[in-house]
């Protein structure tokens, strides 16, 4: 009976609540928002939270092909372990911004750009030339094989006069004609002497410059202006100075990019015991590569696309399963390097591909925009993204058109003083560093927000319908 009188007190208490309740006015209560993730500003990329410290000239040396390779090292200052991405990029202005946001940076100085085995401040190597003159492999040139475009220049290498020009004297006579002046370069030095125009068709029928060698794009290097004051270039500057391969895209100076790369993966973790700031950052199980323009191709190769070496060697990869994501930008096509449309069916790391509306070689016919889109459109499925910006050409993506390349300080304008760059261009690279860093952290870091920012319709909103995205 108490169990009852007590359950109806209850029940009465409750039910005198439910009264007051509905007698009562309902307090007005703010409206719920649905909360949704704000969209990417693409205008705006994210400040990194991290300094960034940069080490130039590292080295370390390939026993196996008897050459030291420099690079520069970007990495964040403090604790912790970081991804890793290998670079073969025009400027460290992305390189930075990654490494502001975790990411340890390895930016190796390649052969053609001046870091090879005969830095000796000339635009070509002339020993490669050498090979390819001397057809009969006897390890001298005799007057049938030297072309008449160069006779002159080199009648008096010589030196021993005993009918035919070796090796060594072959170098030394056309060092003294190469595109970066004398050797060594260096203040108070003369510009070098003009170099010899190629022949006209039929009018050099003692030897034809193949397409693409290192002869032809000799010749094809505009020559470089007289030094003010008698001051010299120095090693390594600028394109084709100082360089193993003169600074011309061939199959040679690919491979050997990528045997650079993989000399650094074959290192990673001990390049604390080359600086002690990288000691302990390194985390060798997340490695990503990125190359523009002939680094993109780089980036290709290491990746998976597979290359026909020669006649002999088709469809070679020289892939490294130690690669876990890859970014192209303004990349190469089919036709060209070795590349085949069958190539990018090796690529199987997951690969960003950027190209833009105005990226063309304009020496080239069909190498535009939808040509840099053949290694997305030849990869298979599996996160493959293709990125198109509207108004970018190639040099929209190393940051000098935007004013934040540091090698060159943006462009110049009139009177040598620096340009200030658009608006526009530096809305475009702002666009290049937010899509690169998404990748990088969505690949490399498993980040699901940063996947986020490649939803077609948020990017197209983000940037004013200015970048178009395929995924496959």
């Amino acid at each position: 009976m108490k169990r009852i009188l007590a359950s109806l007190v209850v029940v009465a208490v409750a039910g005198s609540f439910a009264v007051q309740a509905q007698d009562a006015p309902k307090p007005t209560e703010p409206e719920k928002k649905t909360e949704t993730a704000p969209a990417p500003n693409a205008a705006a990329p994210v400040a990194g939270k991290f300094k960034v410290v940069t080490i130039a000239d590292l080295k370390l040396t390939d026993e196996a092909r008897k050459k030291d390779l420099l690079f520069t090292a970007m990495f964040p200052e403090g604790e912790g372990k970081f991804p890793v991405i290998l670079g073969s990029t025009s400027g460290n202005a992305l390189a930075a911004y990654w490494a502001s946001h975790g990411y340890v940076v390895l930016l190796p100085v390649h052969a053609d750009q001046g870091g090879g085995r005969q830095q000796q401040g000339r635009g070509m190597d002339a020993g490669a030339i050498f090979d390819q003159l001397d057809t009969d492999k006897d390890g001298f040139l005799s007057e049938e094989e030297i072309p008449a475009m160069l006779a002159d220049r080199i009648k008096d290498a010589d030196a021993d006069k005993d009918g035919k020009i070796s090796k060594d004297e072959f170098t030394k006579a056309l060092g003294a004609i190469a595109p970066g002046g004398n050797p060594g370069g260096g203040r108070g030095q003369q510009p070098a002497p003009p170099r010899p125009a190629p022949k006209e068709p039929g009018k050099d029928d003692e030897f034809s410059v193949a397409p693409g060698s290192l002869l032809e794009a000799w010749l094809d290097e505009p020559a470089p202006p007289a030094p003010r004051g008698g001051q010299g270039r120095q090693p390594g500057q600028g394109r084709g100075q100082g360089g193993q391969f003169g600074g011309a895209e061939t199959i040679e100076a690919g491979v050997d990019r990528v045997k650079d790369l993989v000399l650094l993966l074959d290192n990673l973790e001990k390049l604390g015991e080359l600086n002690a700031g990288l000691k302990g950052k390194i985390d060798a199980g997340k490695v990503g590569v990125v190359g523009h323009g002939f680094g993109a191709y780089t980036a290709a190769l290491l990746s998976g696309a597979t290359v026909d070496l020669s006649a002999e060697k088709k469809a070679q990869s020289l892939a490294d399963k130690r690669v876990k994501a890859a970014v192209q930008l303004s990349g190469r096509g089919s036709g060209t390097l070795g590349l085949t449309k069958d190539s990018f069916k090796g690529i199987a790391a997951p690969t960003l591909t950027m190209t833009g509306s105005n990226d063309s070689n304009p020496r080239a016919e069909g190498q535009g925009p939808d040509w840099k889109r053949e290694a997305f459109a030849g990869a298979p499925e599996g996160n493959k993204i293709h990125v198109v910006i509207d108004g970018a050409s190639a040099q929209s993506f190393t940051g000098v058109l935007a004013g934040e390349g540091p090698q060159m300080g943006g462009r110049q304008g009139r009177g040598g003083q620096p340009r200030e760059p658009s608006a526009e261009e530096k809305a475009i690279f702002s666009w290049v560093k937010s899509t690169t860093l998404h990748f990088w952290n969505s690949t490399l870091k498993a980040d699901e927000t940063s996947s986020k920012w490649f939803d077609a319709e948020t990017l197209k909103k983000a940037t004013d319908g200015r970048l178009a995205i395929e995924k496959k």
